[in-house]
Formats: C-alpha cells, sequence, structure tokens
C-alpha cells in the first residue's frame, strides 16, 4: 500500500494542508476549549481531501458531518505551542482513519489490543479502526478495517453494507485528532471519524478471526463491564486470542487510559467513544 497517497486533511477556510504537529482545534478558532468543539466534515472523495470548518454549509455532492471534534486532555499540539510559543511542525501532512464501534444484538461492543509489536499505541485496547484508502468513502473504511482486523464477514461495497443478509446502520458518532506520542511533540497525527455498527446478532453469534499483525486478543463488554472497570472492581471477561484460543480478559487490562500501571489500558479517544455509548460522566 502506498501511504504518500492516502487522503490528508484539508482545512478549506485557511487553503492550506495542515501539517503533523498543529492543533487542530487551536487553528479551527477554538483555543479556549479543552476537549471538544462542534465542528463540520466534509470528506471529497473526488479529490480525496477532508475538508474542515467551523461552520460549512452542506453540499449533496460529498459526505459531509456536523460532528464534535475532540482531541486529548493533554493534546501535545497544543502544550508544545504554549510552552513555547511555536509549532513543532512536520513535513508530513495528517492523515484520516475510521474506526467501527460494533455493537451486538445484546448490547456489547468489541474491542481489541493493539499487537505489542506494533510502533503506534502497543498493547492499547481499541475498537477496530484504520486509514483511508484512496478512494473509499470514511464509511467503507471503517468498515473495511473491521473486517480485516476481527474476521467478521462483512457484505462490503460502496453502495451498502450487510453482515449475513442484513443490512448494516452505520452511524457518525464523533471525530478525534489522535496524537503520538502522548507527551512530548507529536510524531504522528490522525483525524479519526468513529461509526456505531449495530449488528442484529448476539456476542456469541458473532464469529471473530484476529488479524495477528494488528491485533492480538479482543473481547466483547457490556455497559455493566463497563461500569464495574470504572469502579476498579476486579473481575474477568471471556475473550479470544488471536490463535482463536478462549482467553480471561481482566478488568485492570482494561482500567484507565492507556498505558496504565501494567501497559494496557483504553487509547483515549476510543475511551471517550466508550463513555459516549454508556452515557458516563467523568
Amino acid at each position: 500500500m502506498n501511504h504518500s497517497a492516502d487522503p490528508y486533511v484539508y482545512l478549506s477556510y485557511e487553503n492550506r494542508d495542515v501539517l503533523t504537529g498543529q492543533c487542530l482545534l487551536d487553528l479551527l478558532g477554538f483555543p479556549e476549549l479543552n476537549r471538544t468543539a462542534l465542528i463540520g466534515l466534509k470528506h471529497s472523495i473526488a479529490n480525496q481531501r477532508c475538508h474542515l470548518s467551523s461552520g460549512f454549509q452542506q453540499q449533496e455532492e460529498d459526505a459531509f458531518y456536523r460532528l464534535p471534534l475532540l482531541h486529548s486532555l493533554t493534546c501535545p499540539a497544543r502544550a508544545y505551542f504554549r510552552e513555547f510559543n511555536s509549532v513543532f511542525q512536520l513535513n508530513r501532512k495528517i492523515k484520516l482513519a475510521g474506526c467501527a464501534v460494533i455493537m451486538s444484538a445484546d448490547s456489547k461492543v468489541l474491542l481489541t489490543r493493539r499487537t505489542e509489536t506494533l510502533s503506534l499505541f502497543p498493547k492499547n485496547w481499541v475498537f477496530p479502526g484504520g486509514r483511508l484508502e484512496m478512494g473509499e468513502s470514511l464509511e467503507y473504511c471503517a468498515i473495511r478495517e473491521a473486517a480485516e482486523e476481527t474476521g467478521i464477514d462483512f457484505e462490503i461495497s460502496e453502495s451498502h453494507f450487510k453482515y449475513r443478509g442484513t443490512t448494516v446502520a452505520v452511524t457518525p458518532l464523533f471525530i478525534y485528532e489522535s496524537s503520538f506520542p502522548c507527551i512530548g511533540p507529536p510524531k504522528a497525527q490522525h483525524l479519526i471519524v468513529f461509526f456505531t455498527i449495530n449488528l442484529n446478532f448476539s456476542s456469541n453469534e458473532i464469529g471473530l478471526s484476529l488479524q495477528r499483525s494488528e491485533v492480538d486478543y479482543a473481547v466483547w463488554i457490556s455497559k455493566e463491564d463497563y461500569e464495574n472497570i470504572n469502579r476498579g472492581i476486579d473481575f474477568t471477561m471471556p475473550g479470544l486470542h488471536y490463535t482463536h484460543e478462549n482467553a480471561h480478559i481482566s478488568s485492570h487490562q482494561l482500567l484507565g487510559i492507556a498505558p496504565n500501571q501494567i501497559g494496557e489500558g483504553v487509547a483515549e479517544g476510543h475511551k471517550h467513544a466508550l463513555d459516549m455509548i454508556y452515557q458516563q460522566n467523568h
């Protein structure tokens, strides 16, 4: 795959590309907001650009979303600018990604653990997702990545998404500016659009086959599981290893924002998705 040709973020009102090292909330005119702002996002498949704005008008020929944009509470791009009054800017465009929050009929969501050998966010628990490829819609990207990483047998085309013959609803949830590393000058940034994907099957009816190069464990968690994890209760959940062996996932593995005390935890943007889905207030 030639990632140099991947779609990238484009700020329409400034008529220029956004490069790694710039805080998107600051650039969009929200320097006073610590966490979130409602913005417009228009993805043009024709020219493979994603336009961001604090006041977009919808255009029928392009995919348009009006969604909350969030970033880390310790956004490294903003932190660097405020400390040194300059932008730590790399000549590297911010890439786009889609992320799939898969929910089963028994109201559980699927989390996967990123393989420990990955250079970005190893051993973080995340929702399936990955980078947008040329010619894709963001919805298609989220479903494709979910199918690749989890082995869920989606029927995918640009016009529809199905699972076992049933149409799958793909609903945008929010946008997240992801930076790596979490502390210090950012070396990589992605703009991730999270989508909820509701399946009409219980979690134990949905077959999984994990992509070893990307993820090594998976677990379905319920609202009750998530609440108990946040309370620090020690318990285990049935999960799956990439070898297809059953696994016991400890609540401590999912406790807090990654990296936690045991080097795991949920990636910050993905934890916010859990909070939104299960309506947690922290």
